[in-house]
């Protein structure tokens, strides 16, 4: 294993990708490690809240793993994505930590798991963009349009961040890795 590529947490081992941004790899590691500001966690810390409940789904407390992976409208994402990257679609309970660990351990080229990787991460920052937006805009992104969103970072990221690659849209949106040049 890469040192250099992963931060160890309590008892977990989070995976930093170098074609995603640094704010993005931050993320998912505290989102990883429970260490989000999520409703619950500010109840817990005396601040007043109004309303536990997932603003989403209002069928559980706003919990990070709850948001960012078990509600119903972030595992439509990402149902939508495991589609899109052709992995298989996780159906139990499931938590961010479990949902990376999935992404990761897909069998593939280098490059190609390290693509799927980023998409991970972008999509817990876009899904939390999303979140944000609905609780302080009270706006809700259709999850057609996170998931666009998503194609859209990721492919900007890898255009930005990788040296010398060539990489066209319709490259990246059939997830052809191998035109990564």
């Amino acid at each position: 294993m890469d040192k250099k590529a992963s931060v160890f947490t309590d008892g977990g081992n989070f995976r930093w990708n170098v074609w995603a941004p640094l704010k993005a790899n931050y993320h998912a590691w505290r989102a990883e490690s429970g260490k989000l500001a999520a409703k619950v966690a500010f109840a817990k810390w005396g601040i007043r809240v109004l309303e536990v409940k997932c603003s989403r789904c209002s069928l559980r407390d706003e919990m990070t793993d709850h948001m960012l992976a078990d509600c119903i409208w972030a595992r439509s994402v990402w149902w939508n994505l495991c589609r899109w990257v052709k992995i298989p679609i996780l159906t139990e309970d499931i938590s961010v930590a479990q949902i990376l660990n999935h992404f990761q351990s897909q069998i593939g080229s280098k490059r190609w798991k390290r693509a799927v990787h980023l998409v991970a991460l972008c999509c817990l920052w876009r899904w939390w963009l999303a979140r944000n937006n609905k609780e302080f805009n009270g706006i809700m992104e259709p999850v057609r349009r996170i998931v666009e969103s998503i194609k859209e970072d990721s492919f900007l990221w890898v255009k930005s961040r990788v040296k010398g690659v060539y990489l066209e849209w319709k490259n990246w949106v059939d997830l052809d890795i191998a035109s990564i040049v």
